[in-house]
């Protein structure tokens, strides 16, 4: 199975976008949807509580004929066009859609920031954390959505196997940010994030990337915009993961980071597990 996820900053742009940055988003989008993913996750996709007009469904099924889709946009009270993620998938796959809800703070559950596929032999979380804010004044809210995501994971592993991916809006290692000594204490890069993290992968999850490559350095999914040079000069951090459940490691074949050329945001990150 061939899956791949990617925190996408703006479906509309990468369907329809006219400007510069629309144009890099389409190119992405389009080399994957030339792979035939058995499932493609997007992340952010930032459309309107009704989801996709009709001429983004059939621009998004011309990209992906054949694939069947599971949606969660944001709702009100969430602020319109913010956050939402979906799944195009194989139909042969037939999955049972979740829509989790976490004991966590209103606009949170409102803002599309979990969904979930119940497959036969495993469960996929795709997750779109909140971030604690440049100056951490959500550092709170995002610790408490980390413990919630955590028992939330800890119940839904009873079931069967679990996989999470996604844009976690926070890294556990220092070798998986290009400035460590000055990214520490940050945002994305405190102490209580690299607990919240290895709390996540003790409960019986593994960093796929980290399986295969554990020596590997300088391998990034996320250049900051507001830095031009960000993504020529490899200034970036490894944000996004697949989080595989112990129970599944020996199927996973291979994980890597798309190359998106000179854009900058989130790259899409891609997971082979063996059948």
């Amino acid at each position: 199975m061939r899956l791949i996820n990617w925190n996408i900053d703006s479906l509309r742009a990468a369907l329809a976008g006219t400007s510069h940055r629309g144009h890099e988003s389409q190119q992405v989008l389009s080399k994957i949807a030339k792979q035939r993913y058995d499932i493609v996750g997007l992340q952010e996709i930032k459309l309107p509580p009704t989801g996709l007009t009709l001429k983004q469904h059939d621009s998004l099924s011309s990209l992906f004929p054949g694939y069947d889709l599971a949606i969660r946009p944001a709702q009100p009270p969430a602020r319109k066009s913010y956050g939402g993620e979906l799944f195009l998938h194989h139909p042969s796959l037939r999955p049972r859609v979740i829509k989790p809800r976490l004991d966590v703070p209103t606009p949170l559950n409102d803002q599309g920031r979990l969904l979930a596929l119940a497959l036969p032999e495993f469960i996929l979380l795709q997750v779109y954390s909140p971030n604690a804010g440049q100056h951490l004044e959500r550092a709170a809210l995002h610790h408490e959505w980390n413990q919630q995501l955590i028992n939330y994971v800890k119940e839904l592993r009873k079931d069967k196997p679990v996989i999470i991916v996604g844009d976690f809006s926070m890294v556990y290692s220092a070798v998986d940010v290009a400035d460590p000594a000055n990214s520490r204490g940050q945002t994305g890069f405190t102490e209580s994030d690299v607990k919240d993290f290895q709390q996540l992968l003790q409960l019986g999850l593994v960093d796929a990337f980290r399986l295969l490559h554990p020596g590997s350095k300088d391998t990034y999914t996320w250049w900051p915009q507001i830095i031009r040079s960000s993504k020529r000069n490899n200034y970036g951090w490894r944000a996004d993961y697949w989080l595989v459940d112990q129970r599944l490691k020996e199927r996973v074949q291979s994980t890597g980071v798309v190359d998106t050329g000179e854009r900058r945001d989130h790259a899409p990150i891609t997971l082979q597990l063996a059948d």
